[in-house]
């Protein structure tokens, strides 16, 4: 089951609390949850502000 990652959270509450991945599964996750995911990498910063 994937877990609804999408939820409203505080920046704090999210940094504090964030979960690294050590194990996965084959658990098909859906085109639309990897669409919301790199769209959102879009807004997120890049390297010395390089953004190519």
């Amino acid at each position: 089951m994937i877990l609804n990652i999408f939820q409203s959270m505080n920046t704090i509450d999210c940094i504090a609390t964030k979960l690294d991945i050590r194990e996965f599964n084959d658990e098909n996750v859906s085109s639309s949850i990897i669409s919301t995911i790199l769209d959102s990498a879009r807004y997120s910063g890049s390297g010395l502000n390089t953004q190519h």
